[in-house]
């Protein structure tokens, strides 16, 4: 399968920036994963957009 690639917006690099260095890299490789597969099991839509969003622990990550 081939991967998709990812972009990360300024606004949420900033938002990676401010979580705890101990939670951070189990949240990357969730992010890297949807490389992969961007709909994990698990993963929901969210409106009408082609928005969906996973779970890693507490944190929510909401993509295109």
């Amino acid at each position: 399968m081939a991967k998709f690639k990812l972009r990360i917006k300024a606004s949420a690099a900033r938002e990676l920036n401010k979580l705890p260095p101990k939670e951070l890299p189990g949240i990357i490789r969730k992010i890297q994963s949807l490389a992969d597969d961007p709909r994990p099991p698990g993963c929901e839509k969210l409106t009408a957009k082609e928005r969906y969003r996973v779970r890693k622990g507490r944190h929510r990550i909401v993509y295109e």
